[in-house]
């Protein structure tokens, strides 16, 4: 082997030793940040009153956001007995609610904190940024513009932002897809799923003509057991896949815009 081969593959080494090392790192400080919620579980139930059960459950919840764990958090904070929080832990436990369940991805629950929140307190610029990004996420385009707005007095910036929100492609209202969704394929065509249309059709088609023969063949029991069950499951398929549709729509209209506001804001 070549001087320069060997120092390729020396390179290389190096590289994969380092990679592995910060790899075992990151899993090793997960695993630490997961048994200290482990330990905070403990104290949660040992706890001699609510407020030093609070105190637990806050920091068990710390742990599970510090571990990446976002959905484990969101639940740990839902324990809290919220009468016994002072309003300075009150703030931060409808705070650390609305993120980590932003960070897991449930967008409506994260939507629902922000309300509850504002009921007593007053938001600061960090807080403004977050509920625009879960109003963004929940298509509730015109609250996120107001919060955005909000968390920054930046004449550039705020250009920026009332460019970015002009920009909002049309979405798809879930009311009219479910209206239409009552005579397939229309829900599915209104979203531009037109080849699954027909196949939504096909199928409500099959089942609804399998109960109709069977009862023009006097089987009532068979046409109403076998036809019409098989009937509302298609039938109903078709209602909960164009919910889905309209929601996937929604969100690959809107991606490019939400990782513009991500920028925009942080």
């Amino acid at each position: 082997m070549t001087g320069c081969g060997k120092r390729r593959t020396r390179l290389f080494c190096s590289i994969c030793i380092f990679l592995c090392a910060a790899l075992s790192v990151s899993a090793q400080s997960r695993e630490e940040w997961l048994l200290r919620a482990v330990e905070q579980e403990r104290a949660a139930f040992r706890a001699a009153s609510a407020a030093e059960a609070n105190a637990a459950l806050l920091a068990r919840a710390r742990c599970f956001r510090q571990a990446g764990a976002y959905a484990d958090a969101a639940a740990t904070l839902t324990r809290l007995a919220m009468y016994a929080l002072s309003p300075e832990e009150l703030a931060e436990a409808l705070y650390e609610k609305e993120l980590c369940s932003y960070l897991a991805g449930d967008f409506a629950a994260a939507a629902s904190f922000i309300d509850e929140f504002d009921a007593q307190f007053q938001a600061w610029a960090g807080k403004f940024r977050l509920d625009a990004l879960v109003f963004a996420r929940c298509g509730r385009w015109e609250e996120s513009r107001m919060r955005a707005t909000a968390a920054t007095s930046n004449p550039t910036t705020l250009a920026a932002l009332e460019s970015l929100y002009a920009g909002i492609p049309p979405l798809k209202k879930e009311s009219t897809a479910m209206a239409l969704s009552f005579l397939p394929p229309l829900g599915h065509w209104y979203t531009g799923n037109y080849g699954e249309g027909l196949l939504s059709m096909t199928l409500n088609a099959a089942s609804a003509a399998l109960c109709a023969a069977n009862l023009l063949s006097g089987n009532w029991v068979t046409g109403i057991l076998a036809g019409g069950v098989a009937l509302d499951y298609t039938f109903m398929g078709n209602q909960a896949r164009t919910s889905t549709l309209v929601t996937r729509y929604n969100a690959s209209q809107s991606s490019s815009l939400l990782d513009a506001l991500k920028r925009a804001l942080y």
